[in-house]
């Protein structure tokens, strides 16, 4: 398919199974392309019970909707990422998705069963999979990703950063404001200049899993570090606890700058972190 959104508007895309590639392009027409995926190892549970899907265009507003559909799911949604009557034997065609994007377009890219990869978009991005990675390089305006098992790098974003994964690894570099929260794995941030004052509450939070914060010199905020079993650490003049051979838990606390915002870095289990840039 190609056509055109107006500045402004939105390209909501959604695939049942299989990678969705997002690019730049220059101009203004939106070049969307879908092919099968080559057979692989990622695919191989789902058999010779695959079914056929077909993709249907629908212009809602001032927005484009496009989905992947099957006949058990005949329906255009984007933000339906279910199975019909969760049924866990459902296995659509996998599908690579491969997408040119003017620079005024949001995006709304989601896939059921697969990666997300995204680069130099030049609008807000919604991002989301059932069971796959998500990497976002480049982003003009605000990031909304959403996994509910894999692991998320995103680099570059100039505005507000939302990352959630079920189960995986957080990854984030050269970002403002963040809220990254995981149930089992690791964050590692790197938060640019631009995030050491604003409005905006930052939430660093795993279940089980380390936290490790790079921050500004002048980060500003209401700073709460804990973890329920493991260690703190801080190159801020934070006051942590007490955490002696028979301590479990870690804490640290204390007003940074002005204050008014939170910074919360927290874990059910693993150590925390928070550290100065260079």
């Amino acid at each position: 398919w190609t056509g055109t959104v107006t500045d402004g508007g939105w390209l909501r895309i959604r695939n049942l199974a299989g990678t969705v590639e997002v690019r730049r392009t220059s101009g203004k027409t939106i070049d969307v392309q879908a092919t099968k995926e080559p057979s692989s190892d990622r695919w191989i549970w789902f058999g010779n019970s695959v079914q056929p899907v077909r993709f249907i265009t629908e212009r809602r507003g001032s927005d484009v909707v496009i989905c992947a559909i099957s006949d058990e799911k005949p329906t255009c949604n984007a933000n339906d990422l279910s199975s019909p009557d969760d049924d866990d034997d459902w296995h659509p065609q996998p599908m690579r998705i491969v997408l040119l994007l003017p620079a005024g377009v949001s995006l709304q890219a989601a896939t059921r069963h697969g990666d997300l990869h995204i680069t130099d978009a030049g609008a807000d991005v919604i991002a989301r999979t059932g069971h796959g990675s998500i990497a976002i390089r480049n982003v003009a305006g605000t990031i909304d990703a959403n996994t509910g098992h894999g692991d998320m790098d995103i680099v570059n974003a100039a505005k507000q950063v939302s990352a959630r994964t079920g189960h995986g690894n957080i990854h984030v570099s050269n970002v403002g404001a963040v809220r990254a929260n995981t149930g089992h794995g690791d964050i590692v941030a790197e938060l640019a200049g631009t995030a050491a004052v604003g409005s905006n509450d930052m939430m660093f939070e795993t279940g089980h899993g380390n936290v490790r914060v790079v921050a500004p010199k002048a980060l500003s905020g209401d700073v709460d570090l804990h973890t329920g079993r493991g260690r703190v650490s801080s190159d801020f003049p934070l006051t942590i606890s007490d955490q002696s051979r028979h301590s479990r838990t870690g804490s640290a606390h204390g007003v940074l700058g002005s204050g008014g915002r939170s910074v919360r870095l927290s874990t059910g289990h693993g150590d925390i972190s928070l550290t100065t840039a260079g």
